[in-house]
């Protein structure tokens, strides 16, 4: 848990999100995620198929003008590439596609959101930021932002700044405190 104590006498505070939803069901993403049906864990997809029926949807997606991209995975993390962090990773393996519809805008860049995002929550890095005023024994919520996909409580926190309802002092006063961390 991360506090910053401002000094309007507010208070942010960073955690986990106690109930992360998956980024697909959230955001509601047009997308479509499909995996082998082989693998552990389902990484939120709309479907699980074999790898001759992952061929077969991949084929007609393409056929009917669809963007489609592979989607890798090093165990851990979901990318459009095998390349995972600037390098090539050895163990990256191809799991399966993610489909867009025909005339779909910037799909490239959804694709790599949308599996970075993915990648956020299937290891667990959601966080919630609220921003509290001491009351007397209790403190009161004067506003708070959910679903947070980040790497860590400070890059939460500098999210948090910039989308919950506060003061530009307020925001700059997060900024400053994260970066002298």
């Amino acid at each position: 848990m991360l506090k910053i104590n401002l000094s309007t006498g507010r208070r942010l505070i960073v955690d986990y999100d106690e109930c992360p939803e998956s980024p697909r069901d959230l955001y509601g993403c047009e997308s479509r995620l499909i995996v082998l049906d082989c693998l552990y864990r389902s990484w939120g997809a709309d479907e699980m198929l074999s790898a001759a029926d992952l061929a077969c949807e991949v084929k007609a997606a393409r056929r009917n003008g669809c963007k489609v991209f592979p989607v890798y995975t090093d165990g851990s993390n979901l990318s459009t590439s095998p390349n995972f962090a600037s390098c090539i990773c050895l163990s990256a393996k191809q799991i399966g596609a993610l489909i867009f519809p025909k005339g779909t805008k910037d799909a490239r860049k959804q694709a790599d959101w949308e599996l970075e995002a993915l990648s956020y929550w299937a290891n667990g890095l959601i966080f919630a930021a609220r921003i509290e005023h001491p009351e007397g024994f209790e403190a009161v919520t004067d506003g708070s932002l959910f679903g947070i996909y980040a790497d860590d409580e400070e890059s939460a926190a500098l999210c948090a700044a910039e989308g919950l309802d506060l003061t530009e002092s307020e925001a700059e006063e997060i900024r400053t405190a994260i970066k002298g961390a």
